[in-house]
């Protein structure tokens, strides 16, 4: 469930959920860094369905901010997509390991199937 690029730190991880309920909130989230629990429970989101590590760009970006930062995709495609831009070029085995393991997930199966 957890895929590695070499040299990063354990809270330099993206963390996926998905988010069931009807609303503005609703899809698959994808949480750069580790957040806190009681702000995890507040929005919702339950356990993490998958995560990875992230490249050192991404790493770096994150340092820099100072607030936690997340993406909310509305479907498993879009999500595919940015993923595939942040990552082909440099770690194809690590985007192939996230693509699995989210297209695997029974969470976003479900997402998948209640959204069509």
């Amino acid at each position: 469930m957890t895929t590695s690029t070499s040299g990063a730190k354990p809270t330099d991880v993206i963390e996926y959920f998905v988010v069931h309920r009807q609303g503005r909130n609703r899809g698959i989230i994808a949480a750069h860094g580790r957040w806190p629990f009681e702000t995890i429970r507040h929005r919702g989101w339950g356990m993490p369905v998958a995560k990875r590590q992230m490249t050192p760009e991404e790493a770096e970006q994150n340092r820099k901010r100072y607030r936690f930062h997340c993406l909310t995709y509305k479907n498993l495609p879009d999500l595919l997509h940015d993923e595939a831009l942040v990552l082909l070029p440099d770690f194809p085995g690590l985007f192939q390991q996230i693509k699995t393991d989210l297209e695997t997930a029974p969470a976003i199966k479900r997402f998948e199937h209640e959204s069509a």
